[in-house]
């Protein structure tokens, strides 16, 4: 992959994880002044979560891909360790604090959007023109 496109995908990265920063303040405090800051809270918890997720991806690639191969075995026990803690925690919330511990998922969600809508468009100018 071009240097150029890395970049783009890293500014593309820093933005989404200082959007969702913003997104997980104003989800606080707009729900906190609605009446609603456990709700607040979870949601906010969930971009935190997602950021967090995103960051061991972040920096685990360069462990991974070091030799200039993709090393499956670190790539999937990573990833599914991950997937595990993130898993965990979203159920242990969503069973712990019922009726409104499921909400943590749309924070999740939204930085996953946030992600995608920053990183997308330099990945598809790469496959583009590659």
């Amino acid at each position: 992959m071009a240097d150029s496109t890395m970049l783009a995908v890293d500014r593309g990265y820093r933005r989404a994880l200082r959007m969702a920063a913003v997104a997980a303040g104003v989800a606080l405090l707009g729900l906190s002044l609605s009446g609603r800051p456990v709700v607040g809270g979870l949601v906010a918890f969930g971009f935190l979560l997602g950021g967090w997720n995103s960051r061991r991806i972040h920096d685990s690639a360069p462990r991974i891909t070091g030799s200039g191969e993709v090393d499956r075995r670190s790539l999937t026990s990573s990833g599914a360790r991950r997937l595990g803690y993130v898993t965990f925690i979203v159920i242990v919330l969503a069973v712990g604090l019922r009726p409104v511990g499921w909400t943590v998922v749309l924070g999740l969600a939204g930085f996953q959007l946030l992600l995608v809508a920053n990183t997308a468009g330099p990945l598809m100018r790469e496959v583009r023109e590659g």
